[in-house]
C-alpha cells in the first residue's frame, strides 16, 4: 500500500507500508515501510529515504533491516551532471552486518537515448567478525528505454 504525495513542483514524498507471509507449519509473518522525498530545481535534485523491514528468514529467526540513504546531483549544463550518492544499511537477525556506500559520479548525455556515466565507489561492510572494504571506479553506458 503506497502514497505520493507532491507538496509542490518542486517537493514530494513517497511511502509505502506493506505485509509479508510465510507459508508452512510456522506461517510467519512480517512487514515492511520505506519513506523517500526528493526536491528538484532546475538545475539541482536532492533526495532522501528510509527503510525499515522485518521478515522471516526462513531459518527460524527474524531478519530485521534498517537502511538511510541520501543522494544530490547538479547539472553543470543541459548534457553533464555530478552527482554524490551515500547509503548506510543494518542488518539484524541471521548474518548480522553494516554496510556503508558511498559515491561520487558524472554523468555526460551522448544522445537522446545513451548517457555516459563514471562513478568512484567506496564500500565498507562490518559483520562483527570482519570488516571488509572495497574501491572501485566504473565506466557504464546506458540506454534509455522509450515510454510506451
Amino acid at each position: 500500500l503506497g502514497v505520493e504525495w507532491d507538496i509542490n513542483e518542486y517537493f514530494n514524498i513517497n511511502a509505502s507500508v506493506g505485509i509479508n507471509e510465510t507459508g508452512g507449519s510456522n506461517g510467519e509473518s512480517g512487514w515492511q515501510a520505506n519513506v523517500d522525498t526528493s526536491y528538484e530545481t532546475e538545475r539541482t535534485k536532492t533526495s532522501a529515504g528510509l527503510r525499515r523491514s522485518r521478515a522471516p528468514s526462513g531459518l527460524g529467526v527474524i531478519r530485521e533491516s534498517n537502511q538511510l540513504s541520501a543522494g544530490w546531483s547538479y547539472s553543470i549544463s543541459n548534457k553533464s551532471t555530478l552527482g554524490v550518492d551515500f547509503n548506510y544499511r543494518e542488518n539484524l537477525g541471521v548474518n548480522t552486518n553494516e554496510t556503508m556506500f558511498f559515491s561520487t559520479n558524472y554523468t555526460r548525455t551522448l544522445s537522446p537515448d545513451w548517457d555516459l556515466k563514471f562513478s568512484a565507489r567506496y564500500r565498507n561492510r562490518d559483520d562483527n567478525i570482519t570488516d571488509v572494504s572495497s574501491n572501485a571506479l566504473t565506466a557504464t553506458i546506458i540506454y534509455k528505454l522509450p515510454d510506451f
